[in-house]
């Protein structure tokens, strides 16, 4: 009987084994649509012309959606991103078949926030650096520390490092992300010049704390920065890229597909994954759709119910 027991946990342990699936994150540093550099001139909505020195950020709290809605949590995970250095982070290693989004964190949740970084090991991303990463026991964690040069010939400083408790929050990125060599990668873009959307990067620009600048500074990286790289696609799945003008645009777009396909249709998705509309498109014509707010969307494109290509669409 022993012997029986022994042979029926160690099958329900193969197949339990085989059920992990090892996940990443990666993060392509942007600005605009080129890979980020330090120095490179960019600007923003509000037509400010900066150059950026310094780009830190943390990420915590990470959960991972899949298989039809279960979340499953990726404990005691903290990430300091340096846009000076490449972000392709493994996760672990979850019971998954199928991922549909990644939810994550903008700087360190409370109360870790708030507790003594000198109890971390010096390798943590939570221990003490240089540059400083942490404002004091009472305000935490600096969560982004961006600065950066701006006006007559880029030679006057802008900083933002935005921090505190009340602006912490999660967001949810929709996204099955890409099969590579076995492993899960829930790859995304990052776009740092939507994180300075309705921000005016001039000289006099040095906001260290709470409110005003930094407030929406997180605002924006948790609504306008992350996009997924590509959403629904597979080791051997064959993606179709497709056209969409004006892009961006205030409401109404057109879009069309130099494919033959017969049973097409869309759906689009804000950046918390919430599905906004959807319908058939006409392969052989332009089809307009009309979206009233104002954001970053996906427009997923599939032929007969499958997956075939995703697009960012920006609504001004």
């Amino acid at each position: 009987m022993k012997k029986i027991y022994f042979i029926f946990s160690l099958i329900l342990a193969t197949f339990a084994s085989q059920a992990q699936q090892n996940v990443s994150l990666k993060i392509n540093h942007q600005l605009d649509t080129s890979a980020f550099v330090f120095n490179q001139v960019a600007s923003n909505n509000l037509g400010n012309s900066f150059t950026i020195t310094r780009l830190q950020y943390y990420i915590s709290e990470i959960k991972l959606t899949h298989d039809g809605g279960l979340v499953t949590n990726v404990p005691s995970t903290y990430i300091l991103v340096d846009a000076a250095t490449t972000t392709n982070v493994a996760l672990g290693s979850f019971n998954i078949t199928s991922l549909e989004g990644i939810s994550f964190g903008i700087g360190v949740e409370a109360p870790m926030n708030n507790a003594d970084p000198s109890l971390h090991a010096a390798t943590h991303p939570l221990a003490p650096k240089s540059p400083s990463m942490h404002w004091g026991w009472t305000s935490g964690y600096r969560f982004v520390a961006i600065e950066g040069n701006t006006g007559t010939n880029f030679s006057q400083i802008w900083q933002i490092h935005a921090l505190g408790n009340r602006n912490y929050r999660t967001q949810n990125i929709v996204t099955s992300g890409k099969l590579q060599n076995g492993t899960i990668v829930a790859e995304l873009d990052a776009d740092y010049t939507q994180g300075l959307t309705g921000i005016t990067v001039n000289s006099n620009l040095l906001n260290h704390g709470e409110f005003n600048e930094s407030a929406t500074l997180l605002t924006n990286f948790r609504t306008g920065v992350f996009t997924p790289l590509t959403v629904g696609l597979s080791e051997n799945k064959q993606l179709v890229k497709f056209g969409i003008f004006p892009n961006p645009s205030t409401k109404d777009v057109f879009v069309t597909i130099d494919a033959n396909y017969q049973n097409l249709s869309y759906a689009v998705f804000d950046l918390t994954g919430r599905e906004v509309t959807n319908g058939l498109l006409n392969p052989s014509q332009g089809n307009q759709l009309s979206i009233e707010q104002k954001g970053i969307y996906l427009l997923n494109l599939y032929d007969d119910g499958l997956f075939i290509g995703s697009e960012k669409l920006i609504i001004q």
